[in-house]
């Protein structure tokens, strides 16, 4: 009887100690947070393409007494309300300094508004400054490339048109970066079709969204085997919405 008294007590002060030291650990952030030398000294920020640190620390807003064992998550959800901020994590780097790490959110194209904007796969406008930043991305344009075309897009584009577009631009970066480096504008035409214009050849090529790799080098391949066959006129129009078929379409080479 006596030893079984023992063994409970012994587990009740185990689980008495355990509790006290949980309750410790819980409780040492808390009173270290009151301590001037753990006061927040220096903000690091890492990850960042565009953002700049004085940007991070304004939206942080840490108060004068702030200090590393505050607890982070409502800085981070100040730091998240950036639209170019996709995730954000807050590491604390005793005694005196905080490390921001950002994801930030990618442009894809640039959008003509008319004023040109860099905007992400999900068409979300990106607040990033041209003037210090050179992207070479394509552009969305609010005009059909091809005005001749039957199938060309209106004068502006719709929200709906924008997330088309934007998606299609960032699979063809990550589908086939060889082919996205000959497109300069994506546009939309009324049915939900992608038209794109590439510059060297100046040609149109017109397809049905999430078309394959192979689907779009087969374009460019119909595109070189009509030049071969009609030196003397230009092509205009590359049509490869319909399975099984490419559709050709010839200008002369004034482009009349």
């Amino acid at each position: 009887m006596r030893r079984g008294m023992r063994r409970g007590t012994g587990v009740l002060a185990l689980v008495g100690m355990t509790m006290v030291t949980a309750l410790a650990v819980t409780r040492v952030p808390e009173a270290v947070s009151e301590v001037e030398f753990f006061r927040v000294q220096e903000v690091r920020l890492q990850g960042e393409r565009f953002l700049t640190l004085e940007q991070v620390e304004e939206l942080m807003a840490l108060e004068p007494e702030a200090s590393i064992w505050d607890d982070p998550e409502p800085v981070s959800r100040r730091v998240r309300r950036h639209a170019l901020v996709q995730e954000v994590e807050i590491r604390r780097r005793p005694p005196a300094t905080l490390v921001v790490q950002v994801t930030e959110r990618s442009p894809v194209a640039l959008l003509s508004t008319p004023a040109l904007v860099p905007v992400d796969r999900e068409g979300r406008q990106l607040p990033v400054d041209l003037t210090r930043h050179r992207l070479d991305l394509p552009l969305l344009e609010p005009r059909a490339v091809a005005p001749a075309d039957p199938g060309a897009g209106g004068a502006e584009l719709t929200p709906a048109q924008i997330r088309t577009l934007a998606g299609e631009a960032d699979r063809v970066a990550r589908t086939d970066p060889g082919f996205l480096s000959l497109v300069s504008q994506f546009a939309a035409d009324p049915w939900g079709g992608v038209l794109v214009r590439l510059d060297e050849p100046r040609v149109t090529l017109h397809y049905r969204p999430e078309a394959s790799t192979h689907r779009l080098r087969e374009g460019l391949r119909a595109l070189a085997d009509a030049a071969d066959r009609r030196p003397g006129q230009a092509v205009t129009l590359v049509d490869l919405r319909y399975d099984d078929q490419v559709v050709v379409r010839f200008g002369t080479s004034n482009g009349s």
